[in-house]
């Protein structure tokens, strides 16, 4: 539920950032705002599930590695 929640919430400012861009209106800030939050919910979500899989989510190759890796790569390349 929560990961829903925060889904949601990262899907309506870029629908709010979206919005203020198609109205021709600098949305600079807002959008910046949208993916820093979208990639915090991305890295707390991949954190959830790892903490439900146990040492399994680390396994080498195993999807919850792999979105672990690009959680925290997009959290890299955003700051």
């Amino acid at each position: 539920a929560d990961g829903a929640t925060e889904v949601e919430a990262a899907r309506m400012l870029t629908y709010a950032a979206a919005q203020i861009f198609d109205l021709g209106q600098r949305a600079d800030d807002l959008i910046t705002r949208a993916l820093d939050y979208a990639a915090q919910a991305a890295e707390r979500a991949v954190d959830a599930a790892i903490r439900i899989e146990g040492t399994a989510g680390y396994t080498k190759g195993s999807l919850l590695e792999r979105l672990t890796r690009d959680a925290r790569t997009l959290r890299v390349i955003l700051r």
